[in-house]
């Protein structure tokens, strides 16, 4: 059993990092999106 950022990775846990993974690269593109409309504004 493998620990990665103090969570431990089975294959029930796997879906939760990749949802967590999912949802980070989410935030950053909607951040990314509300900069670059700043700078067009």
């Amino acid at each position: 059993m493998k620990w990665y950022y103090g969570l431990p990775l089975e294959k029930g846990n796997l879906r939760l990092v990749v949802k967590l993974l999912l949802s980070y690269c989410r935030i950053f593109y909607v951040m990314q999106k509300t900069v670059d409309m700043r700078a067009v504004v």
